[in-house]
């Protein structure tokens, strides 16, 4: 349809052009004569203008009568060859996709088994491995029972040990106390002795010859009585009195 206003279009610009003759006479004709003097010509007789505009009207029928019969023509061979073309196009081309699809369909298929094949040897090998760690699982738990049973009887025979270790040391150190309360107490009789042997020499060294200790006679003749008991009293007593305290507080503990 397209087509054929088109062509109608270009007939009349053509019909319609400014350089035609639009009032120009046509020709006379040798047979205008003739059909003049018919009655019925002459009563149907037109004018040249007439004429010339009605050959007009009759070329442009016949001109838009072609035009649409070539249009019609070439639209229906257009439109069949389109539908042949497009059928046959459209099937290649869902051939096409349709084949294309199937081997994406059957390349992912195959990757796919691939993939499964895969899994099936890696799910294999996990197991194998899990198997593996299993068994390792159960030798450390049967180890570590040994060793917590082991662990047990040692520190069983380490808490016997100590508690022996610890009677022998009590009485070791009940031993060395004793010791010790002997060595204090000797001690004391050895200090007592030499305090007591102190005031002793104090009180005769005035008195009694004691070799060369002293000299008695030498002292005499320089003091008389008197002075020398005086002088052994007064050196003496205090130590005297020390003594007696040392005796009273022998093997007791010492006042604060």
């Amino acid at each position: 349809m397209l087509i054929c206003w088109i062509g109608i279009s270009l007939a009349n610009a053509a019909a319609d052009k400014p350089g035609s003759p639009k009032k120009e006479t046509p020709p006379q004709s040798a047979a205008e004569p003739a059909l003049t003097k018919d009655p019925a010509a002459r009563r149907l007789s037109l004018s040249p203008e007439e004429q010339y505009l009605l050959l007009k009207l009759q070329i442009e029928r016949d001109l838009q009568d072609n035009i649409l019969k070539w249009a019609q023509t070439r639209f229906w061979s257009l439109a069949v060859v389109s539908v042949v073309v497009g059928f046959f196009g459209v099937r290649s081309l869902v051939r096409e996709l349709i084949s294309t699809e199937l081997k994406d369909a059957m390349r992912a298929s195959a990757d796919a088994s691939a993939a499964a094949a895969q899994g099936k040897d890696v799910v294999k090998e996990v197991r194998a491995e899990a198997a593996k760690y299993s068994a390792i699982v159960e030798e450390l738990t049967t180890a570590a029972r040994g060793v917590d049973k082991k662990f047990g009887e040692l520190s069983s025979r380490i808490d016997a040990e100590g508690t022996r270790s610890v009677a022998a040391a009590d009485l070791k150190v009940a031993a060395i106390d004793q010791q010790l309360g002997e060595l204090r107490r000797m001690r004391e009789m050895v200090l007592l002795a030499l305090q007591a042997f102190q005031v002793l020499f104090l009180w005769v060294h005035d008195w009694i010859p004691l070799g060369r200790l002293n000299d008695v006679a030498a002292v005499r003749s320089q003091d008389t009585g008197r002075r020398l008991v005086t002088v052994t009293l007064i050196q003496s007593v205090p130590w005297t009195i020390g003594l007696c305290f040392s005796l009273l507080h022998f093997r007791r503990p010492y006042p604060d």
